[in-house]
C-alpha cells in the first residue's frame, strides 16, 4: 500500500518576525528498498533564529529528525511514492518539498525473456490459472508475438502474418485473443483461427480480453469519438457498458469508458474512464454493466496519486494495473479485496516506471518495467 508521508517540520526562532526566512530540502528526490533509509537534510535559514523543527510523519513511512535536528531520516514500509514537505511555523507560507520512492526488493520479480535473445521491450500482456503467459517483444523485424508455457516459448503467428503481431488476451483453455496489423485484423486462436468482426456500428472497435465462455472484453469508437466499453461477442450479442462518471464528449478516443479486461468465469468486467477533469479512474464492473465498483489508490484524495488504470481481473476481483503519482512515475499495482499493494522495480526507477496487465485466480500478476533503454517482462506473486 502506498501512503504519503507528510512530514511537517516547524522552524522555531526567536522575536526577530521581521527578519527574511527560508527553509529548504537540498535533496529533492531519493529512492529507496522498502525497510531502507532515505535522509534528507533541511536547511531553516534566518538570522537569529534557531533551526530546530518538531515532526509529524503519518503514512507508511517511519520519520525521524536527528539529534541535531538538521536532518530527517525515512524508512518506507510499503512500496510507493512520498511526498515529504517541511514548513516553518514562523511562516507558513515558507515551504519546501522532495519526494521519495520505495520499490519492493528485485528478487520479488521473475523476469520472463522473450524467445528472441536480441529482441528489445518484452511486454506481458495476460496470465491465466495454467500459468501460461501471453506477450509480445521487438525484434529488427517487427513486434511478435509468444506464449510462455512452464519456461517454454511458442511463437504465436496469427494466418497471414507479415507486419506487427500484437496479444491481449488469453483464457484457461489457451485460447488467445490478437491482432494482426499487416492485415488490420482482429483474431483469435483456438487450435484454428477466428477473425473477429467490429461492434455493430462502431468506428473502430479493440478488443481486450476472453473469457472461458467466450465472451470478449473491449472498446469501441462511436461516430461522436467517444470510447465505449463492452462485453460480448457475435453469436451472444454485446452490452455496452458506460461507466456514469465518464466525459462522454469527442476527444479523439482518449474518452469515454475503456473495457479492458474480463474474468474467466465471464461475470466480472475491468477497465478505467476519463472524467470532465481529464483524470483516469479504475473501476470493476458485473457483466450487465451495473454494479460499479471504484479502485482507487488510498491516496487518490491527496493529490499524490494523478490517474489510474485497470487492465486485468480475476474470478474473485481481484484487479491488477498501474497509476502515475505527482512525480510523474508509474508504479505496478495489485489490489485484492481491500488490501491494495504497489510495485517498483528497483531499475524503473530511473526510467519510465512499472506496470501490470494481467493477473489470475492464484494472484500472480504479469507486465513489464521500463528501465529507460528497454521494457522487460515480469511476473509477480
Amino acid at each position: 500500500m502506498m501512503l504519503a508521508a507528510i512530514l511537517t517540520l516547524t522552524a522555531c526562532g526567536d522575536s526577530k518576525k521581521n527578519t527574511p526566512l527560508s527553509i529548504t530540502i537540498s535533496q529533492k528526490s531519493a529512492s529507496v528498498p522498502v525497510g531502507g533509509a532515505a535522509t534528507f537534510a533541511v536547511e531553516v535559514t534566518a538570522p537569529g533564529r534557531i533551526t530546530s523543527f518538531t515532526l509529524e510523519a503519518p503514512g507508511a513511512a517511519v520519520c525521524a529528525k536527528s539529534d541535531g535536528g538538521n536532518t530527517v531520516t525515512c524508512t518506507p514500509t510499503t512500496a510507493g511514492g512520498y511526498v515529504i514537505t517541511v514548513t516553518a511555523d514562523a511562516d507558513a507560507t515558507k515551504t519546501d518539498t522532495a519526494q521519495l520512492a520505495a520499490y519492493t526488493p528485485e528478487n520479488n520479480f521473475t523476469v520472463i525473456s522473450s524467445p528472441d535473445a536480441d529482441a528489445d521491450d518484452t511486454k506481458l500482456q495476460g496470465i491465466n490459472k495454467n500459468g501460461q503467459i501471453i506477450g509480445q517483444f521487438q525484434t529488427e523485424g517487427g513486434l511478435r508475438a509468444f506464449m510462455n508455457d512452464g519456461g517454454a516459448d511458442t511463437p504465436i503467428v496469427p494466418d497471414g502474418a507479415i507486419g506487427d503481431v500484437y496479444v491481449y488476451g488469453i483464457n484457461d483453455s489457451g485460447h488467445i485473443l490478437g491482432y494482426n496489423e499487416s492485415e488490420n485484423r482482429w483474431f483469435l486462436k483456438k487450435g484454428t483461427e477466428e477473425s473477429l468482426t467490429g461492434y455493430p456500428g462502431a468506428v473502430s472497435t479493440y478488443y481486450t480480453g476472453i473469457s472461458n465462455t467466450g465472451l470478449l472484453s473491449g472498446y469501441f469508437l462511436n461516430s461522436e469519438g467517444v470510447s465505449i466499453g463492452f462485453l460480448g461477442n457475435s453469436v451472444a450479442g454485446y452490452t455496452p457498458i458506460e461507466h456514469p462518471d465518464a466525459y462522454a464528449a469527442a476527444c479523439n478516443d482518449t474518452c469515454g469508458t475503456f473495457i479492458t479486461g474480463i474474468s474467466q468465469n465471464g461475470l466480472l468486467a475491468a477497465g478505467y474512464y476519463k472524467n470532465a477533469d481529464g483524470v483516469y479512474h479504475g473501476f470493476t464492473a458485473n457483466a450487465t454493466g451495473g454494479g460499479y465498483t471504484a479502485i482507487e489508490h488510498p491516496d487518490s484524495n491527496t493529490g499524490l496519486v494523478i490517474n489510474l488504470w485497470v487492465n486485468g481481473i480475476n474470478n474473485v476481483g481481484d484487479v491488477a494495473g498501474y497509476f502515475i503519482d505527482s512525480s510523474n512515475h508509474a508504479y505496478g499495482f495489485v489490489k485484492e479485496g481491500a488490501r491494495f499493494t504497489a510495485f517498483s522495480h528497483p531499475a524503473a526507477i530511473g526510467g519510465h516506471g512499472t506496470y501490470l496487465y494481467g493477473i489470475n485466480d492464484s494472484g500472480t500478476a504479469v507486465g513489464w518495467y521500463d528501465d529507460g533503454a528497454a521494457a522487460v517482462g515480469f511476473l509477480i506473486d
